[in-house]
């Protein structure tokens, strides 16, 4: 009988530190290492406006468009 691989985490920054983000809890996800790794692997560190932006270019519905709307603080 095969047992499942217990789950590695990573901490994710929500904002990049590289784009200004930091490492206080309200930036900080915890995440499942192989979700991170393939995130990363796909929008580098793309914002969120960004990674519409290309969703919408390349993968969603035609009829359709991704939008990223920042919450009011």
């Amino acid at each position: 009988m095969r047992t499942r691989e217990p789950v590695v985490y990573n901490m994710h920054h929500r904002k990049a530190r590289s784009r200004g983000g930091n490492s206080k809890p309200r930036n900080l996800s915890r995440v499942p290492k192989n979700l991170h790794v393939a995130y990363h692997q796909l929008f580098s560190n793309m914002q969120p406006d960004e990674i519409a932006a290309l969703l919408t270019r390349i993968w969603i519905d035609p009829d359709f468009i991704l939008v990223a709307v920042r919450r009011e603080q």
